[in-house]
């Protein structure tokens, strides 16, 4: 609504489809307002409005107080304390903790990298994070323990109990993998374009922190790509035939979009099939489909 409708609005005076309060300091009154516009015919609360219909707004404080008695905040209960989600023309009862977690995160009041872990801040690669601190905010790797866990506690990365949490372990652990065994990447070229049970022709798993299984899966998919002349000297190296900006997106998706509250590997696989040119019978050549999946 612009300014301009909402002046019009105003001045139509107070009805029985609009109700002017130029301030709420009763979360009960308000309740009340909204029921009986709910249990009637719907309607519409000005606030910040006077009675007379004048504007005299509302400062950020209270805009910032209001929002919290007003705002969205799912998942909603009914009385019983049970949350219930539609199933097509039905609805079903919410009984899982995943499920539950997912709402929550869904609705913004749960994150999934700020899970805690059990490791405490001993387990930190100390040289990978001083050398963030010092690239990324020219700051000296703390002197004391103290200062080590409230700088990480300030970075979102350790819990107030002084473990790290599930971002301080990904990024920043010294082994992840032995913290969180399945957030990994296992990664497979195939010698068709089916998933063979037993025929590969390369795979690896990788761990570490993120940048690295960043780095090494990337590693993985341009030394099984086929590279091609693109127009260059016999002598010059070959050149990917999909460039390399593709799968740097493709991972960073798979890496850092992922559903954390998913506990399970990120597959990396590649296919390899024959150029349709082999059927006319000209020169074969490989034709390779990256497919990553978590």
């Amino acid at each position: 609504m612009s300014l301009k409708e909402l002046k019009a609005s105003v001045a139509l005076g107070e009805d029985s489809r609009r109700q002017f309060k130029q301030n709420v300091t009763n979360a009960d009154s308000l309740a009340a307002e909204m029921a009986a516009f709910a249990n009637s015919e719907g309607g519409t609360i000005f606030l910040g409005v006077a009675d007379d219909g004048t504007l005299p707004g509302l400062d950020k404080a209270d805009v910032a107080r209001l929002n919290q008695l007003i705002s969205l905040d799912k998942p909603y209960f009914d009385r019983n304390g049970v949350i219930w989600l539609k199933s097509g023309a039905d609805k079903r009862r919410v009984n899982s903790k995943e499920e539950l977690r997912r709402l929550f995160q869904f609705s913004d009041q749960f994150h999934a990298d700020q899970l805690p872990t059990r490791a405490g801040i001993d387990k930190l690669d100390k040289m990978r994070f001083r050398d963030f601190l010092r690239d990324a905010y020219n700051l000296d790797y703390p002197k004391s323990k103290q200062e080590l866990l409230r700088l990480l506690q300030n970075m979102s990365l350790a819990t107030d109990e002084g473990m790290l949490n599930l971002a301080g372990v990904l990024l920043f652990a010294e082994r992840p993998e032995w913290i969180k065994p399945l957030f990994i990447v296992k990664a497979i070229r195939y010698p068709g374009n089916v998933i063979h049970s037993t025929e590969y022709l390369d795979t690896e798993d990788f761990s570490g922190s993120l940048c690295k299984i960043y780095d090494d899966s990337l590693a993985f998919i341009m030394r099984n790509l086929r590279k091609v002349q693109s127009g260059q000297g016999v002598n010059a190296p070959g050149l990917p035939e999909i460039p390399p900006s593709v799968f740097e997106e493709l991972l960073v998706n798979a890496l850092i979009h992922r559903d954390y509250l998913v506990n399970a590997t990120i597959r990396l696989f590649i296919y390899q099939k024959p150029d349709p040119r082999v059927l006319r019978g000209q020169r074969p050549a490989a034709l390779q489909r990256i497919g990553v999946r978590n």
